[in-house]
């Protein structure tokens, strides 16, 4: 679930922004607080 969200996050960014640091780092960002948060056992 957290990868496919981020992968998607980072995918829409860049079609968005067309800026790949922007979209990595956001992809990034939102993985580990899915991780951590709604995912966490």
């Amino acid at each position: 679930m957290a990868p496919l969200a981020a992968l998607a996050v980072t995918v829409g960014l860049h079609l968005w922004r067309r800026e790949a640091l922007l979209s990595i780092l956001a992809g990034t960002a939102v993985h580990g607080a899915l991780a951590n948060t709604v995912l966490a056992h």
